[in-house]
């Protein structure tokens, strides 16, 4: 049960293989799969929408792909949409400050954080995914580090979509607002040791130096981390990361979050 499995992930404008445990696929991946495709086909509310949501390197994109494919094996067509393309511009961030810790610090030393992300297009987004409108559905470049405005199109009224992003469940203003546009939500749960081996690799990975990678993880990512697993709730289902390649699965809220 517990030989790996390989899976072809596509993160924006990267590709790669990922591996998880045969339990993992099996008894996480595969049940919460089936329960999402028996929730779409008893909903009469299209399109179906799912917010996937947990802290940086919890897994979410890579996972969000996963059941995509598995659901598409039960002929629902299934479309990954992340958060990262209402991100600010660079040069909004760099031009956007905020008091933290009793200094002025730019939002760009923040990249990553809720405040760097446009909330209101968001929300604004949203509505428009719920009332079935044709639209483009913003995209974020590892490459250039930058949101794009022509990114994925939003065409299929009868699709579910799974929404996946950091800040979704986040019970905070004006995010736990969000949670009004998904019909059901998934929580990723991990542990710090884990997210940080992650995070770093992917940084080194879109060209980040390591040092630069570290230093941005001490400012930035540690800061997220402990606020989305502090804060997040109202959700229907949760992953715990276990490890590199294992999740555990069960329907609602845990207290071990």
């Amino acid at each position: 049960m517990n030989r790996l499995v390989p899976f072809t992930i596509i993160e924006s404008d990267m590709e790669w293989n990922l591996f998880y445990t045969m339990q993992t696929a099996q008894e996480a991946f595969r049940p919460l799969a089936a329960e999402l495709a028996g929730q779409y086909h008893a909903a009469s509310i299209r399109p179906y929408c799912v917010a996937i949501g947990g802290p940086p390197g919890s897994g979410k994109s890579a996972i969000a792909a996963v059941l995509r494919d598995m659901l598409s094996e039960t002929e629902i067509t299934a479309i990954v949409l992340p958060l990262d393309g209402f991100h600010m511009s660079n040069e909004g961030l760099q031009s956007t400050r905020i008091i933290l810790g009793g200094r002025s610090v730019s939002l760009l030393a923040l990249k990553g954080a809720s405040e760097t992300y446009d909330t209101d297009r968001l929300q604004e987004s949203l509505a428009r995914l719920r009332a079935g409108e044709k639209f483009h559905w913003p995209i974020y470049s590892r490459i250039t580090h930058e949101p794009s405005e022509k990114g994925l199109p939003i065409d299929n009224p009868q699709a579910l979509y799974l929404i996946e992003g950091n800040y979704l469940l986040l019970q905070k203003k004006p995010w736990v607002s969000m949670r009004l546009y998904f019909d059901k939500a998934i929580y990723i749960a991990s542990r710090e040791g884990l997210l940080k081996k992650r995070i770093l690799m992917r940084k080194m990975r879109g060209g980040y130096s390591g040092r630069d990678a570290r230093r941005h993880f001490r400012q930035s990512d540690r800061r997220n981390i402990s606020i989305i697993m502090e804060h997040s709730g109202n959700f229907d289902y949760l992953l715990e990361h276990h490890g590199d390649y294992s999740y555990r699965y069960s329907c609602g809220e845990a207290s071990s979050r």
